[in-house]
C-alpha cells in the first residue's frame, strides 16, 4: 500500500512542477517592440489629451467618454494584432493602426469647445 501512495505522490508532484513551470513560461514577459512602442505611446498621448481636455472643460465628460471607448478599440486591436505575432506587429498593421490613431486626434480637436461652444 506504502509504494502506491508513494507512486501517486510522485506522480503528482511531476505534474504540479510541469504545470508550474507552464505558468511561469507564460508569465515571462516579452520584450518591447520598436512599432509597438511607438504606437503604445500614440494611445498613451491621445488619453492624456483627452484627459486633459475634458478637465479644463474644451469637451464634455460624454464627448471625453465616447473618445475613450474609441481608444479602447485601438488598443484592443493592438493587442490582438501583437498576439498574433508574438509580441510584435507587422508595418501594415503599424501605419493601420497610426492611421486610425490621427483620425482619433482629429476628432478630438475638432470637439474641443471654444468660447463656451461645442463645434
Amino acid at each position: 500500500m506504502k509504494t502506491r501512495h508513494f507512486g501517486t505522490f510522485v506522480l503528482s508532484l511531476a505534474a504540479s512542477t510541469l504545470l508550474s513551470t507552464a505558468v511561469f513560461a507564460q508569465e515571462t514577459p516579452i520584450p518591447d517592440h520598436p512599432r509597438v512602442d511607438q504606437v503604445d505611446q500614440r494611445i498613451n498621448n491621445q488619453q492624456q489629451r483627452i484627459n486633459n481636455a475634458e478637465a479644463t472643460g474644451k469637451i464634455t465628460p460624454a464627448q471625453a467618454a465616447k473618445d475613450d471607448r474609441r481608444l479602447g478599440k485601438e488598443e484592443s486591436k493592438l493587442s490582438a494584432d501583437e498576439a498574433k505575432h508574438g509580441g510584435h506587429i507587422t508595418p501594415a498593421e503599424q501605419a493601420h493602426l497610426n492611421h486610425s490613431l490621427n483620425k482619433g486626434v482629429n476628432k478630438v480637436g475638432k470637439q474641443e469647445m471654444h468660447d463656451g461652444t461645442a463645434r
